[in-house]
């Protein structure tokens, strides 16, 4: 398996890998966008021509110095073998070359122990997520 930066292929892909767990957060056009950002990292972990998974994150835009996980999905058949954790420690060292000092993840309780456990992560405050939709 190999992990790099993903690509206009790759969109198709990777939406498929969203689709396989009945999920429709991203279209093509916003990961069309998400590639043309300079400030956002997208990478892709790939076997045999195959998307096993996805990572993307971005520059915090106030807090120059941090940067967030926005999401991490891996093929629903492929799970626990590793592919995320290592999606998450290339994310966190592209997003380190580039000065960054802290990389974070808001995240579902049910995915505590993955970033603590096996990403390494340490849990900082209870915020609670709240939003405002139109």
């Amino acid at each position: 398996m190999k992990i790099r930066k993903a690509t206009k292929k790759d969109i198709e892909k990777c939406l498929f890998v969203q689709e396989l767990d009945r999920d429709k957060e991203w279209n093509k056009n916003d990961l069309n966008n998400i590639l043309k950002n300079k400030k956002n990292i997208f990478l892709v972990a790939e076997s045999d021509n195959k998307i096993l998974g996805y990572v993307i994150g971005y520059t915090d835009p106030c807090m120059q110095k941090d940067a967030i996980v926005h999401e991490v999905r891996v093929d629903i058949r492929k799970r626990r073998q590793g592919i995320g954790t290592r999606l998450i420690e290339a994310l966190s060292l592209e997003f380190f070359k580039r000065d960054i000092t802290n990389v974070s993840a808001l995240i579902q309780p049910q995915h505590l122990d993955f970033y603590v456990n096996s990403c390494k992560f340490k849990r900082k405050l209870n915020w609670i997520a709240v939003s405002k939709e139109k």
